[in-house]
């Protein structure tokens, strides 16, 4: 498999960007602490579209959730890509993308553990 610029994705590579994608989207389930904040802001600005209903806005919460998590914790391994001088994306870099996201899932898997957002 190969990217837009051409190289070659390893099983690694594919590997890492999938856990990547997991562990955003776990960030954004019901045991986040941002979860609920979201899912209001999003009712009260989208609640005059009648096609959309309460329920799916609620449901539709941890999308915006799991982007910031993947745009917040990418911004280390830019930094480590430029430094570098990188055109492209290596395997060390979605490896330091990968661990800021566990970091910043870190308030949600402790909710989800059963240790409450205060114990942290």
């Amino acid at each position: 498999m190969t990217s837009a610029t051409g190289a070659a994705w390893s099983p690694d590579r594919v590997i890492l960007v999938a856990a990547l994608v997991a562990v955003a989207l776990f960030n954004g389930t019901k045991w986040s602490p941002f979860y609920d904040p979201t899912a209001y802001v999003m009712h009260l600005n989208l609640r005059a579209y009648r096609l959309l209903s309460a329920r799916t806005l609620y449901e539709s919460a941890m999308l915006p959730i799991a982007l910031l998590t993947l745009m917040l914790a990418g911004i280390p391994a830019a930094l480590y890509e430029r430094l570098r001088g990188l055109h492209t994306s290596s395997t060390a870099s979605l490896a330091i993308w990968l661990v800021a996201t566990v970091l910043l899932t870190l308030p949600t898997i402790r909710r989800a553990l059963g240790f409450g957002v205060a114990d942290f």
